[in-house]
């Protein structure tokens, strides 16, 4: 029965992390604005990236980056119908 099943998934990771940094420095210090003392900022986490993989039976299949954003036409046409039943099931 197990021969005939394929668990698949997919995750989204951030490419830059959320947590805050925080800098120690003296009150009045003049180089408060060094590039030791400063950290970049980054807008909405700076994007992020969604991956997708199967394993069955047969061993694992392919890890897919989904490039751009990922709705239902999307996931249904490029990564079921190309990626999945080419790869997984071929």
């Amino acid at each position: 029965m197990w021969k005939n099943v394929v668990f698949s998934d997919e995750s989204s990771f951030s490419i830059y992390s959320s947590t805050r940094v925080m800098i120690w420095r003296e009150h009045g210090d003049a180089a408060k604005y060094q590039a030791g003392n400063l950290v970049p900022k980054v807008q909405k986490n700076g994007g992020s990236v969604m991956v997708w993989g199967c394993i069955s039976w047969e061993g694992v299949g392919p890890l897919h980056i989904c490039e751009g954003k990922v709705n239902s036409e999307h996931y249904s046409e490029k990564v079921l119908d190309t990626i999945y039943i080419h790869s997984c099931l071929g």
